[in-house]
């Protein structure tokens, strides 16, 4: 645990490996998202298959436990909520779940059908 704990502190926004996973059918959300982390250091992004159930909040999942990671992008972003499980990709550091208040937010496109 002391390796993993060392990871974790020591995580800078470039070293994190972060997944987003669209849930609100917003053409252009994902990658609005993406231009956002990347405005603020984070440039090691992916867009994974999109989230399946629709969220009005904004999950930011740490995975392994990084909650220090999960919880800095919280900060950046100004919205969702940090939560410590194993969801979503699991090959990254952190999944974002992408919610309805983060379309507020970022004012992507117009929903998809």
């Amino acid at each position: 645990m002391g390796a993993a704990l060392a990871r974790v502190e020591t995580a800078t926004p470039r070293s994190l490996k972060i997944s987003i996973q669209d849930s609100t059918r917003r053409t252009g959300a994902a990658q609005a998202l993406i231009n956002t982390l990347r405005k603020v250091g984070y440039s090691n992004t992916t867009v994974d298959l999109p989230y399946t159930e629709p969220l009005q909040t904004t999950r930011i999942v740490a995975q392994q436990g990084d909650e220090a990671g999960a919880e800095a992008i919280r900060r950046s972003l100004g919205f969702g909520e940090v939560r410590i499980e194993s969801t979503g990709d699991l090959t990254s550091d952190v999944t974002i779940q992408l919610g309805q208040d983060g379309v507020q937010k970022l004012q992507p496109g117009k929903a998809v059908n």
